[in-house]
């Protein structure tokens, strides 16, 4: 007869080899994607921020400009050239652009506490209410 013989050690060792392979090019792979999800949240959340903030300054110039109508609007009113109707519209106008104003100041606050958290720098207990005012934030 014909006797073969086989190490099976050297093949399960090699079978394990490859095994061990697999998991780090698997774990590679995984670091590399959550490493580009990181990048992209934070880049994210930086241009969130500087369109929050020039948003915020816009509705801060508005204010200004709303406050200034009324103050128009009033002296017109003192003078006879314009009526109460322009008065209460003027402000309105100026009640309508402080909303606005504090509606920014607040997507501005959510919008650094989202660049915080994709930073790592947030508090885990406060990213718990982050997660929720996100999604209030996104409703409006």
């Amino acid at each position: 007869g014909l006797t073969i013989h086989f190490d099976l050690f050297f093949i399960g060792r090699e079978g394990r080899v490859y095994q061990e392979a697999a998991k780090y090019r698997q774990q590679k792979l995984q670091y590399l994607d959550m490493r580009e999800q990181v990048i992209f949240e934070v880049r994210s959340a930086i241009s969130a921020l500087e369109d929050a903030d020039e948003f915020v300054k816009a509705q801060a110039r508005t204010v200004d400009q709303a406050n200034e109508g009324l103050r128009l609007a009033e002296v017109g009113y003192k003078e006879g050239t314009l009526d109460q109707v322009s008065v209460l519209e003027a402000r309105t106008a100026l009640n309508q652009a402080q909303l606005l104003y504090w509606n920014s100041l607040y997507n501005h606050t959510i919008a650094r506490i989202s660049l915080e958290k994709a930073l790592g720098e947030l508090d885990p207990k406060l990213q718990e209410n982050t997660t929720d005012e996100n999604q209030l934030s996104n409703l409006e």
